[in-house]
């Protein structure tokens, strides 16, 4: 602000002087004219005579009086930034000098003797802040630590003349030199100071901050007469810094932004674009040689360890990469930035799918380095400015740097989707020929990092339900937390569509189990292969998982064998040619020509278990005598066995003259019992 100045007429100024009215001290640049009176100048001339050698009497003439006034005036002038509207420099204070942290920030000031008298100053530094001439906070005070520099030269400027270099001669005053601060300093008439001190910012400080203090003036002429004359200018430094504005973005599979990367996906490179921008504010500053860092994610590579800035790609000697602890680093210096501009840095990187689907996700952040000097900074050692998108770090003497502020920074998030669910095989298993069913539990497991299941990862289970009906599908249901069994839910029962319940979810690396039965209403009446015997009859069962949703995972399947297994029954014969009780052949189960009544015929049967891991128990294998005896007659001399010692014979075979029988008490898995007997050919 322009203060007004004091102008006094020299009437009143003298009047309030001599009553000893303080004109105090002022935050202006001119005192205005202070005078006092001193002892006038009175002059009477006499004269001596004679006439005719007679002495005559001494005459006088009129008395004549000179009243002198002393006056003193004196200004104060802040010469740095602002003048006044006719070009001339007329202030109160050097605004927004500026200032680095630990920098040294000068303040130049010219104090003039405007009045018609010596007058001896005395200087003062002080950290004040006065209201009166600037109302800005004050973040720090400038504090007193520089002696004040001063040369002594003609108002406005010009060299001293002779008589002023006498008069300082005569004060005892030198041209130039530096003083303290309360020191004093003596001024002829028509004499200027220009003055200059320094102030060291604290390390502190910030970017914006102002730090405030003033330089005073006190005329000694004007305390003596009355006043305690005091004019103050005061001192405004700026803590001005490069004000950074990082945004990081990124982009994947096609798109210009990435907030979710399916790692299931053909492809998964990720482009990073880091724009970083030196926003134009009051307080803002050049920024040279400016080191940006950017620690990739663990899982995250540099593609071709190409890089680019501003669209141009950077030869590879002027960035690094390096891995430290398993992490790629890719580091850079950009060249000048000027406030208000603003440069891209581009790269490519591609991603291990195991370990990211691990993270789930990953910040991807950049820093920036910068030096006061505009030397090249170093990340590892020494730098003076940092500036990060990763906003728990300690960014020193960055500005702006906080949400919906000028340098506000942006990172990079990316939620990595690694969708995987897949579902068991379960061994094939064998059915009884009927009344039996066999149960099927399946295992979906969530190999992925997102729970499964719900509304927006819906499960869809279809079991295909076999094409004959010696075998049927029945009862799909999954187990809860709590091992229950719990329906699925029917999208199409005929077409054995399902789905898990909109309720029930897997989480990552959880499983839950769906079981469903085969039941059997085979038959096994006839001999094995016809129509009417369904034993080694093999049914397929195909399970498929189908996942729903945003970058759903392939369908996977599994195949359920099941087969109907039992009593394999087959009956063969031998013709003992002439009876003689001795088996030299094999046995068939094909027609025989040629039998006479000389000859006898030798039956076999034999009931294999066809199970491989189910017993047969109280198997009785007969045979009625009504088949043969119209053209045969049974000779007694039936036999039972066993294949092997797992199995067992409870009753023996023998006849009751109707048939003939044994029972078989166990047969074991792929155990054969067999009934042996032979019959006369009847004349």
């Amino acid at each position: 602000m322009k203060s007004n100045t004091f102008n006094y007429s020299l009437l009143a100024v003298g009047v309030a002087a001599l009553m000893g009215v303080s004109t105090g001290a002022m935050a202006a640049t001119n005192s205005g004219p202070v005078s006092t009176g001193a002892q006038p100048i009175n002059n009477q001339a006499t004269a001596i005579y004679t006439v005719n050698n007679v002495e005559q009497p001494k005459v006088q003439s009129n008395k004549v009086t000179v009243n002198i006034t002393e006056t003193a005036n004196f200004s104060l002038i802040a010469t740095l930034n602002d003048t006044a509207a006719d070009g001339t420099i007329d202030d109160d204070k050097n605004e927004d000098v500026t200032a680095t942290p630990e920098g040294t920030s000068v303040f130049e000031h010219t104090l003039q003797n405007n009045g018609n008298v010596n007058d001896t100053y005395t200087l003062n530094i002080t950290d004040n802040n006065n209201a009166g001439i600037v109302t800005d906070d004050q973040d720090y005070p400038l504090n007193n630590n520089s002696d004040i520099t001063y040369t002594l030269r003609a108002v406005g400027g010009d060299p001293l003349s002779t008589e002023q270099q006498n008069a300082l001669t005569a004060l005892g005053q030198a041209e130039s030199g530096t003083i303290s601060s309360g020191s004093t300093i003596q001024l002829p008439p028509g004499v200027e100071a220009a003055l200059s001190y320094s102030t060291t910012t604290p390390a502190t400080a910030d970017g914006g901050d102002t730090g405030v203090g003033t330089l005073e003036a006190t005329s000694s002429f004007i305390t003596t007469a009355g006043g305690n004359a005091t004019l103050i200018n005061e001192n405004q430094t700026l803590v001005k810094l490069p004000v950074f504005a990082i945004t990081k973005t990124a982009a994947c599979q096609g798109s210009n932004t990435c907030d979710s990367l399916n790692l299931n996906a053909a492809n998964t490179d990720i482009t990073y674009s880091l724009n970083v921008e030196n926003v134009r504010t009051d307080y803002s500053a050049d920024a040279t040689n400016v080191v940006f860092r950017d620690v990739l994610p663990e899982g995250m590579t540099l593609i071709d360890n190409t890089v680019t800035v501003g669209g141009q790609t950077v030869p590879s000697n002027q960035y690094t990469v390096t891995t430290v602890a398993g992490r790629q680093v890719l580091q850079g210096t950009l060249p000048e930035l000027k406030v208000g501009e603003s440069l891209t840095v581009e790269f490519q990187v591609s991603v291990d799918k195991d370990t990211l689907s691990e993270a789930g996700s990953a910040t991807n952040d950049l820093t920036l380095y910068d030096n006061y000097d505009d030397t090249t900074p170093n990340p590892d050692g020494d730098f003076d400015i940092s500036d990060s998108t990763d906003d728990t770090t300690d960014a020193p003497k960055v500005p702006d740097d906080g949400p919906n502020t000028d340098g506000e920074d942006t990172s990079s998030t990316i939620n990595f989707t690694d969708r995987q669910l897949t579902i068991e095989d379960n061994d094939a298993k064998e059915i009884a020929v009927r009344g039996d069913e066999v149960t099927y539990t399946q295992t979906i497991t969530n190999g992925g990092n997102a729970t499964e299941g719900g509304t927006d990862r819906p499960i869809n289970i279809t079991i295909t339900d076999p094409d004959g009906n010696a075998l049927n599908v029945t009862n799909p249901v999954y187990v809860d937390a709590s091992g229950a069994e719990q329906p699925l839910e029917v999208v199409n029962a005929e077409n054995g569509e399902y789905k898990l319940p909109e309720s029930v979810t897997i989480a990552p690396t959880e499983s839950l189990n769906i079981r469903y039965t085969v039941q059997s209403n085979g038959q096994s009446e006839g001999p094995i292969g016809s129509n009417t015997n369904d034993i080694g009859y093999s049914e397929d069962n195909v399970v498929t998982l189908t996942p729903g949703g945003t970058d759903a995972p392939a369908s996977d399947s599994v195949t359920n064998t099941t087969t109907i297994e039992g009593v394999e029954l087959i009956k063969t014969q031998y013709l003992d040619v002439g009876c003689t009780g001795t088996v030299s052949g094999p046995f068939t189960d094909q027609d025989i020509d040629g039998g006479t009544p000389e000859d006898c015929i030798v039956y076999r049967i034999t009931a294999d278990n066809t199970f491989s891991n189910l017993n047969v128990t109280n198997l009785i294998i007969s045979d009625a005598i009504s088949e043969f005896s119209a053209g045969a007659t049974y000779n007694g001399d039936a036999t039972s066995s066993v294949s092997s010692s797992n199995s067992s014979i409870s009753s023996a075979a023998s006849s009751n003259g109707t048939i003939i029988t044994t029972t078989v008490g166990t047969l074991t898995p792929t155990d054969t019992a067999t009934l042996q007997f032979s019959v006369d050919i009847n004349e």
